[in-house]
């Protein structure tokens, strides 16, 4: 079963996004995505990806970057990225990441 969001526009004067969000236990958390020039260098953080003690990366045809992983304190992240684009969640449990994995697998990539 897919779970339920929301979402809300996270708009700047630099760039343009919007929130994702599933509500938890702990209360909302969610995926911001965004988009503009200067919004994305196109490559995962190479700290988060260095820190991962798991890691998976994948690449689409158009040169978007699908990366995820467990972090040593035992949450988790995961990316989509792209040249001035991207979605992300981070320090996530291993239950909110799956739920946020639904949702971002319903969005339309960066």
């Amino acid at each position: 079963m897919q779970p339920a969001f929301k979402s809300k526009d996270a708009n700047d004067i630099d760039y343009t996004a919007k929130w994702f969000y599933v509500e938890t236990t702990d209360g909302p958390e969610g995926i911001i995505s965004g988009s503009r020039p200067m919004y994305s260098w196109g490559a995962p953080d190479n700290q988060k990806v260095w820190t991962s003690v798991e890691y998976m990366e994948l690449m689409d045809e158009n040169g978007v970057i699908d990366a995820s992983g467990r972090s040593a304190d035992g949450t988790y992240w995961r990316l989509w990225i792209t040249f001035g684009a991207a979605a992300q969640y981070y320090k996530q449990t291993r239950e909110t990441a799956e739920q946020l994995d639904s949702v971002m697998d319903q969005m339309p990539r960066p």
